[in-house]
Formats: structure tokens, sequence, C-alpha cells
């Protein structure tokens, strides 16, 4: 439509005539043709003083143009005359009837939908459409497409999730490890201290987890209770020679 008005304005600028932007738009407008060549445009002549319009292109079916459209050939109901009642109330607009596909005329007529559009400095109507089976095609394919994309989604996800819980499983058995460890170590020392050993518990470097901490206060109260039995001892041996001296 952009290219049917820029040749009109043209020929208002008087770079070209009316009738050399009439015929360069036609020109324009037939060699455009979309979804395999099934989708076309064609322009209708609209005069006021005429019934019907006539086609003057239609770059799917020639042989109608320059046809004055009454359908007094096939006696169904006057498409084009819609066309023309939708430009003059609303300038442009939508309707659907059915249609042979220029690419296979042998599957008889099928539903088309219609986009008209009046341009009334040369009074003209300009269509174009699209058949509804390509569009339901489209549709699928996006479906399809969603399909997929929903998929790959989902296994982004699933994937992601499988490789946070195996870290999360890693951590938590890297932590087990270390605490359970460190269990081991205070068990064994335990046993150890029961055989009358008082030692702290020897670590390569300084634990700052809860099994450190409790190593720390495990070995804090081996050293104080160390230092008490030591005491007693030398008390113990003080006693003994005051006992040995209040003896002799």
């Amino acid at each position: 439509f952009k290219m049917v008005e820029s040749n009109y304005y043209n020929a208002i600028n008087r770079i070209i005539t009316i009738k050399e932007a009439k015929d360069l738009s036609i020109l324009n407008l037939k060699n455009i043709r979309f979804n395999n060549g099934d989708s076309f445009f064609w322009i209708i002549q609209v005069d006021p003083e005429e019934k019907y319009p006539k086609m003057i292109l239609n770059s799917a079916f020639p042989f109608l143009e320059g046809k004055i459209l009454n359908n007094s050939i096939t006696g169904e109901k006057n498409y084009y005359l819609e066309m023309v009642d939708i430009c003059s109330n609303w300038d442009e607009g939508y309707l659907t009837f059915n249609l042979e596909k220029p690419s296979n005329i042998s599957l008889g007529k099928v539903p088309f939908l219609v986009f008209v559009k009046s341009f009334s400095k040369f009074d003209w109507i300009i269509g174009t459409g699209v058949y509804m089976d390509e569009i339901d095609k489209e549709i699928e394919n996006k479906k399809e497409e969603i399909k997929k994309e929903i998929f790959y989604i989902a296994l982004r996800i699933i994937i992601f999730s499988v490789i946070i819980f195996i870290i999360f499983i890693f951590i938590i058995t890297f932590i087990s490890s270390k605490m359970t460890k460190g269990l081991i170590n205070i068990s064994k020392h335990f046993q150890v201290i029961s055989e009358g050993f008082l030692s702290p518990i020897k670590i390569i470097k300084k634990e700052k987890s809860e099994i450190g901490r409790l190593i720390y206060e495990f070995n804090t109260l081996i050293t104080n209770f160390s230092d008490s039995i030591r005491n007693i001892q030398k008390i113990s041996y003080e006693l003994e020679i005051i006992a040995d001296n209040n003896k002799n």
C-alpha cells in the first residue's frame, strides 16, 4: 500500500503521470506472491456510476482481469460487492469466502481469509489474503516449536536439578565424613584415656567446625584434668614426706 501511495505522490509531484503511477502500481503488486505463490494481490476498480466493480489486477487468476464482477457465471454471493461495502464504511477490513488455490485448483474451493483496503485516490480497492489451511499449518508448526522449546526447557531444569542434587549430596557426604572422622578420633581417645593415658587429641590444623570446637573443649578438659592430677600427685608426694618426717 505504501508503494502505491509513493507512486501516487510521484504523479502529484509530476515526476510521472497518473496513468504511469497506476501502471507501475499494478506491475509492482503483480510481482508480489507469498505462501508458496498461493497468496497474491488483486485490485478492483470502483466506479460510483456502475453497480459492479471491475477487476483490473489478479496475479493468480489473470483471466478475471478486465471482467465486470457481477458473478453472472457462478451465481454465488458477490464477495466483491462486500469488499466495496466494507471499504465504503471502514476504509479497510476482513472477510472470508471459498476460493481455489492457484497451486492446486483440483482441490476445489477452500476457505480464504481476505484483507481489503481502499485507495480512494485511484478509486481502487486493493486486496490480498491467505488460505485458512496455511494458517492452520503455521499454527501447528508453532505448536511443535513451542513443544520442543518446552521440552528443552524442562530438560535443562532436570539437568540443573540433578547437578544441584549431586553437589548437595557431595557437600553432605563431605561434611558427614569430616564429622564422622572427628567423632571417631574422640571416641578412640576416650578409650586411650580410660586406660590411663591423659593426652590431648592431636590435630594437624585448627578446625572451625562444631567438631573442631568439640575437640578443642575436649583437649582443654584433658589439660585441666592432667594439671589437677599433677597437683594431686605433688600434694601426695609432699604429704608422704611429711608422714616420713613425722614417723622419724
